[in-house]
């Protein structure tokens, strides 16, 4: 099920905030944790369970950086008086 719809949010909803409000990563970020997963299994002596719990911890601070530079980006709009 989507981002969007586990947030029951309209599309016009950033792509951050639906997966900060459904408690998801976003799906490039699930993308490439998978992809590293894959690559690493068969370069490292940790165990399966050790490497999929380092790469989500990885994949957390991308989201992390990814989420900053989004807010940084919406602070940077100029705020209008009603």
């Amino acid at each position: 099920m989507s981002a969007l719809r586990v947030a029951s949010a309209f599309r016009t909803v950033s792509e951050e905030a639906v997966c900060v409000i459904s408690g998801t990563l976003p799906l490039r970020v699930l993308a490439k944790e998978r992809r590293n997963l894959y690559h690493r299994k068969t370069t490292t002596t940790l165990s399966a369970e050790e490497l999929r719990i380092e790469e989500r911890q990885k994949s957390i601070a991308r989201w992390q950086r990814q989420w900053d530079a989004a807010r940084r980006q919406v602070d940077a709009l100029p705020h209008t008086a009603d």
